[in-house]
């Protein structure tokens, strides 16, 4: 007779105490094997270097010493009667976290008896399978694709409400490994309708009177971009005249530049990593968003 059904179940798997492996084959063989003294079994274990050893008729008391099942097999077949024979077998790969056991025999309900008393000895839980573990990585990975969308589609209706334009002014060192980075932030914040003034343009007067001109206008916010080639040499005072006015500092400062902290007091800076200004742009909306609220709460009590 040869087995012609069988069922493979997948549970997670676990270290056992000294002897319950054993015992756990031990209530499968006496309830089901006609003769179960005469049952052994086939031993694969995983060796430290890399390779395998596999010994057959193993006696059951052997296997009472396996209590980290990972990386080895175990299999044997017994006759259950009235021209029954069964197959099983456990096996756990090296670096798998389930415990796989197949039984084969020629009749489903003989099959699932010694499937479920072989999970109840070992008190064993069934495991995901690959497409459900698949389906709660594709169900995690869209909540966060539709959470991020929600949150852009909220800061991008409040940076574009109706109200009067925000106002910023953008500080940057004039050097050119800068000037892209800070064209592209200006880029950026003219495409969420914030108008950017720079102290980029040419004044026959010197640089801190333009720049303490700009910070003296009818600005939101100010935009600090410090980047490893160095702070502007105007930050100090662009900082100390922007929080005299009561207007917010923004400060976005590239992965492995050098300033003092203790310039920005207790403002919150954003940091992107180098050359990779469009990391800021999220929290920047978020900035915007705030501000924008800020001054609508503002003309609200006027």
């Amino acid at each position: 007779m040869s087995s012609n059904l069988s069922k493979l179940q997948e549970f997670s798997t676990r270290v056992f105490v000294a002897g319950e492996l054993a015992t756990a084959l031990r209530a499968v063989v006496d309830r089901y094997a006609v003769a179960p003294g005469e049952v052994t079994f086939g031993l694969k274990q995983r060796l430290p270097d890399g390779s395998s050893s596999y010994r057959s008729n193993v006696p059951l008391r052997e296997l009472e010493i396996i209590c980290d099942i990972a990386g080895v097999s175990i299999d044997t077949s017994f006759d259950a009667g009235e021209n029954r024979r069964v197959l099983l077998s456990l096996d756990a790969a090296v670096g798998d976290e389930n415990l796989t056991i197949h039984v084969s025999s020629d009749t489903a309900s003989l099959v699932n008896d010694v499937l479920t008393t072989l999970q109840a000895a070992l008190a064993l839980e069934v495991a995901e399978t690959a497409m459900e573990r698949l389906q709660k990585i594709v169900h995690s990975r869209r909540a966060s694709l539709l959470d991020l969308a929600d949150r852009i589609d909220a800061l991008e209706l409040a940076v574009f409400s109706p109200a009067r334009r925000l106002r910023c002014f953008l500080s940057y060192r004039f050097a050119p490994e800068d000037e892209l980075l800070a064209l592209r932030l200006q880029q950026f914040l003219s495409l969420v309708d914030v108008e950017v003034l720079t102290g980029a343009s040419y004044e026959p007067r010197t640089i801190q009177e333009k720049v303490l001109s700009r910070l003296r206008e009818d600005l939101d916010f100010v935009v600090l971009l410090i980047t490893a080639s160095g702070e502007s040499m105007w930050t100090r005072d662009e900082i100390a005249t922007a929080l005299h006015r009561g207007i917010a500092v923004v400060p976005l400062v590239e992965s492995g530049a050098t300033f003092q902290q203790g310039l920005f007091g207790n403002v919150e800076f954003v940091e992107f990593a180098a050359g990779h200004i469009a990391d800021a742009f999220v929290k920047l909306l978020e900035a915007i968003r705030f501000i924008r609220a800020q001054r609508s709460a503002s003309e609200k009590d006027r």
